[in-house]
């Protein structure tokens, strides 16, 4: 059985490192010889350090001081030749450098990389990178079309080697009745209409702004009934707590910052409608997690969102930057019940027909060839 070493740049929370500890583990829990590595040393006090449930001696911190620590890259090369790693499977662009690296002093090695969001967002840089080191690379998997569409863009000898493999979710198990009642007393939702947004806090990237504005407006047109959720970092952008004060939402809008997997499920299945306002993406988890737990949706058309969201059949898709699109669509599904049930039905139905994590990690291994 071939070894495969999982590489990142760190283990801080967000949706790429989410998947990819969720990869290992699963490839893990099938028998196979799965080591981690991470580039940074520090992560913060919010990490999945202690979700990967690889062996402690199968876990590497290579501790990069920067873009051009050679040590670092000698001591990955070091350790894929110590370990007799096959197989160097690297997510976020440092990390994907430094697989590549590796395989120039480990001539045997197989890179494949994971490209999580729009080339657009790279550092030139990173780009170059990409193009000197594209013979170094095996494969290289774009989560979603546009991001397979926006590495074409530069990487014109590498075409062939790019796969599309969609993030993936399990389904979720049912959450206990006593607890969500706890929770709704906790935070005052009984009788409302909850709102749940689920990304990093402290970024512009998430669109959180839009919510707010759109938030204003709804409180102001008489929907005094709504409670929006916002879940992430602990970090709050200074722009988003300084709008609620001074628009004086403190009574509809709760920061729950960062929630574990298992306590972040339960607001899921609290959740009347899930919204996502971001202005660019590469494919959202936080989608498929909303489908798979039956909440109708309203995302903007970033990434790869229409490629698991069908425009009024699973949920509503509008255009990014626009708090009076994303006011209408909440009316419109807050005002449908039968709309929002059909959402709700077809959304866990495209997770089972499309999403579902078994068969993203079967196509992952062939993909790997392990």
């Amino acid at each position: 059985m071939k070894k495969v070493l999982f590489l990142i740049n760190s283990l801080k929370v967000g949706g790429a490192e989410k998947a990819f500890v969720s990869q290992a583990n699963g490839l893990l829990d099938m028998g196979f010889d799965v080591y981690f590595g991470v580039l940074e040393a520090k992560d913060g006090t919010l990490n999945y350090r202690n979700q990967i449930r690889v062996a402690e001696n199968n876990y590497f911190c290579f501790d990069q001081k920067g873009l051009y620590d050679w040590r670092c890259y000698k001591t990955i090369a070091q350790t894929v030749k110590n370990k007799k790693i096959d197989v160097i499977y690297a997510t976020l662009p440092a990390a994907s450098l430094a697989a590549r690296v590796a395989k120039i002093f480990n001539p045997k090695l197989r890179v494949i990389v994971r490209e999580a969001n729009i080339a657009r967002v790279k550092s030139w840089k990173m780009k170059l990178a990409d193009i000197l080191f594209l013979p170094f690379t095996f494969r290289i998997i774009a989560v979603s079309k546009i991001v397979q569409k926006s590495l074409e863009s530069y990487l014109f000898l590498g075409r062939g080697k790019i796969e599309i493999l969609h993030n993936s979710i399990a389904l979720p198990a049912e959450e206990n009745d006593s607890e969500l009642k706890e929770i709704k007393n906790k935070y005052g939702l009984f009788g409302k209409y909850i709102i749940l947004n689920v990304g990093a806090l402290n970024a512009r990237q998430k669109g959180q702004i839009f919510a707010l504005k759109c938030l204003k407006q709804l409180v102001a047109d008489g929907q005094g009934d709504i409670k929006l959720l916002l879940a992430g970092d602990v970090r709050i952008k200074r722009e988003w707590a300084d709008f609620v004060k001074e628009n004086k939402l403190e009574e509809f809008v709760i920061f729950l910052g960062y929630l574990p997997p298992a306590e972040l499920n339960k607001f899921y299945s609290l959740a009347d409608l899930f919204i996502l306002p971001s202005l660019w993406e590469g494919f959202p988890n936080v989608i498929l997690e909303a489908m798979a737990h039956g909440i109708p949706i309203v995302a903007t058309d970033v990434g790869g969102v229409r490629e698991a969201i069908s425009d009024n059949y699973n949920g509503l898709v509008i255009k990014p930057g626009d708090a009076d699109a994303l006011m209408q669509a909440i009316l419109k599904i807050k005002n449908d019940s039968a709309l929002a049930q059909k959402f709700s039905e077809n959304g866990i139905r495209v997770i089972k027909e499309r999403f579902l994590f078994q068969p993203h990690l079967e196509r992952l291994i062939k993909i790997l060839e392990i």
